[in-house]
């Protein structure tokens, strides 16, 4: 992009050059060949000012479908992101549950024990074998539980720095494009003035030759009378 402003400036500057040399060339009288050889520059330089314009709005084009999937990515990593927090939400709803579980299973360990002191029942100590083995299950339960909570956490983490290096990339791509689109416009309105300038020269240019071929053939026919 830098370098195709770059070569409108050039090209700009050389259209003013060539303006003023025509206009120079007026006043001073310079012969016609001259004139329309400079005209016809002129007419190449618009062109060319043309197709860098062109160019540009190629370049812009090509801006706007990175910006689209820039926006694209960033919609998926949102979809990613709420699923991630909904799947935590839920993780977080069950180890609570089975914080409750397992304070329960602590109350009825401890009257258990309380029971034992009494009495050596083996039914008793059946069920306390069975109910420390869903305890020791549920602690197990439980560490998993937590470990995958804190790598969502961790994931999360990462999701939201993709997101913002995103978001970055995306602002950054968008006021990109706003300024082409100014510059653009711009570029636009310039060629259209200069390439009108240029019409309007040539036909003044076209009129002062035709002048200069009717004063030529009057002189001749003057000199044939002699």
């Amino acid at each position: 992009m830098q370098q195709t402003l770059e070569k409108l400036q050039k090209t700009e500057t050389e259209l003013a050059s060539l303006k003023l040399d025509l206009e120079s060339q007026q006043s001073s009288g310079v012969n016609k060949n001259s004139n329309e050889n400079k005209c016809e520059a002129l007419e190449a330089k618009v062109e060319e000012a043309k197709k860098v314009v062109q160019n540009m709005e190629q370049e812009l084009s090509s801006i706007r479908d990175r910006l689209q999937q820039v926006n694209q990515k960033l919609i998926e990593r949102e979809k990613a992101f709420e699923n991630l927090k909904k799947e935590n939400d839920e993780i977080i709803i069950e180890r609570d549950k089975l914080l409750a579980e397992l304070q329960y299973l602590d109350q009825y360990d401890s009257a258990l024990d309380d029971i034992t002191k009494v009495t050596k029942g083996s039914k008793i100590l059946i069920k306390l074998t069975e109910v420390t083995k869903n305890r020791n299950q549920l602690l197990v339960k439980l560490e998993e539980k937590e470990n995958h909570v804190k790598y969502l956490n961790n994931l999360i983490v990462t999701k939201d720095q993709e997101k913002e290096i995103l978001m970055g990339s995306y602002h950054k791509l968008l006021n990109e494009q706003q300024n082409t689109s100014q510059n653009n416009n711009n570029l636009k309105m310039e060629i259209f003035l200069r390439d009108r300038k240029a019409q309007q020269l040539q036909k003044t240019l076209e009129e002062e030759i035709k002048h200069h071929k009717a004063e030529l053939l009057n002189y001749e026919r003057r000199c044939d009378s002699m």
